[in-house]
């Protein structure tokens, strides 16, 4: 019998159930086979609309001081209580979500697509291009990113964009040798081999053949690299290199809070606990993207 599931319920032929249908049954497919990967895409999904939608559902602005009210636990009035200056902890955590969910994905898009591109052309021309290629990726790897970060934030100042560049660097080493790799092994295949036989270009090649057969592996890397930025903003943030107060972010939000462990542990807790569930959904959900793209656990 032809078609899914869901096609076959309906008894229709495969080719007249709409695309849509279609690709609402395989993703049930999907999310029946590997329910973890859906919980870690539902877990990002809920962490991108909650802090798109930080206006609506803060329930006091992020920068409003009130000594008064400081280290307050959590209430009907503060759901997650106060830090040391009196501020809302739950506005802070859902505006501050906004800039560092906005310096994961542009640092990973950023160095995970540029380092994608320079592997690609490295794996596929080897010779004197790959060799110069390398040993540039090979300096840039050896620079610590940490350091490479701060260095950026230094001459550039603390930006959200500045820090999605300094963050950048880094992965674009690492995306450009893992996407070498993968260039090198698919560059042999027989159907690249074909390809060329039948007059194919290499730009051919390498746009029908070699990038979308990359797709997988470069995913990984995307989503991977999403939740290593939003750690090291966390860390550029916790030694006050990150973007300056009052803008808030979960970084930031850790700075100086390790000594309110003891009477204020919500300070801690609560940012710490958010950027470990946001690194952990993001790893996950990039396992079962590609698995999804992995034509070798198709059923």
């Amino acid at each position: 019998m032809r078609g899914t599931a869901a096609e076959r319920k309906l008894d229709v032929p495969a080719e007249r159930v709409s695309p849509s249908l279609r690709l609402l049954a395989r993703s049930w497919r999907e999310v029946q086979r590997r329910p973890l990967g859906a919980v870690s895409l539902a877990t990002v999904l809920l962490l991108l609309t909650v802090s798109a939608a930080a206006p609506l559902i803060a329930t006091h602005a992020p920068t409003d001081i009130d000594v008064y009210q400081k280290w307050r636990p959590p209430s009907s009035t503060h759901l997650l209580g106060t830090d040391s200056l009196g501020r809302d902890v739950w506005s802070r955590l859902v505006w501050g979500g906004r800039i560092s969910l906005a310096v994961g994905f542009g640092a990973a898009f950023i160095g995970t697509t540029v380092g994608a591109l320079i592997g690609l052309i490295s794996g596929f021309l080897l010779g004197r291009v790959d060799l110069v290629v390398q040993r540039v990726v090979d300096g840039v790897q050896s620079i610590p990113a940490l350091i490479s970060a701060l260095a950026f934030v230094y001459a550039l100042g603390p930006s959200w964009i500045t820090l999605s560049l300094a963050i950048g660097v880094p992965i674009l080493a690492i995306a450009a040798r893992v996407m070498r790799s993968t260039t090198v092994v698919l560059r042999e295949e027989v159907y690249v081999e074909a390809a060329r036989a039948l007059g194919g270009s290499d730009a051919y090649v390498v746009t029908r053949h070699i990038a979308p057969n990359s797709v997988a592996p470069y995913m990984v890397l995307l989503t991977a690299h999403i939740a290593w930025a939003i750690v090291i903003e966390a860390s550029l943030g916790f030694l006050g290199l990150g973007i300056p107060p009052p803008t808030p972010t979960w970084g930031g939000m850790l700075v100086g809070a390790q000594k309110e462990l003891l009477f204020a542990p919500w300070t801690v807790i609560v940012p710490g606990t958010v950027i470990t569930v946001a690194a952990l959904a993001f790893n996950l959900a990039g396992d079962a993207i590609r698995d999804s793209f992995d034509p070798r656990l198709q059923q």
